[in-house]
């Protein structure tokens, strides 16, 4: 593609064919959740200026957009008039957020 209107391209294995795509026999059959393509999609269309080092960050970014969604109905649920009433397969619920969920952490270096 040359010249997109975003100014970018970006792919993370999420579904990324057009409707109507004509050789669907011949492409992958599994893909990605699409949080890892709107994470970066997010950072790379904010508007401001990427460098090098912004996408050196961006290899290792590790927020959760399943987590910024989530996180805040916790506090929905715990305001809840109704009590929460797990069932006897239910697992104990989890105390959020959990470490790494929905806060991006700065690279380390291995050398």
């Amino acid at each position: 593609m040359l010249n997109p209107p975003a100014g970018w391209i970006a792919t993370a294995n999420q579904y990324n064919l057009p409707p109507g795509y004509p050789h669907t026999e011949v492409s992958g059959r599994e893909w990605a959740p699409p949080y890892r393509y709107r994470r970066i999609a997010e950072v790379l269309g904010s508007g401001r200026p990427i460098t090098v080092e912004d996408a050196m960050r961006l290899q290792y970014d590790e927020a959760s957009l399943p987590a910024r969604d989530l996180v805040p109905l916790r506090s929905i649920s715990a305001t809840s008039d109704a009590p929460f009433r797990p069932s006897r397969a239910s697992p104990p619920p989890a105390k959020l957020p959990l470490p790494g969920f929905h806060v991006p952490s700065a690279p380390t270096s291995s050398a």
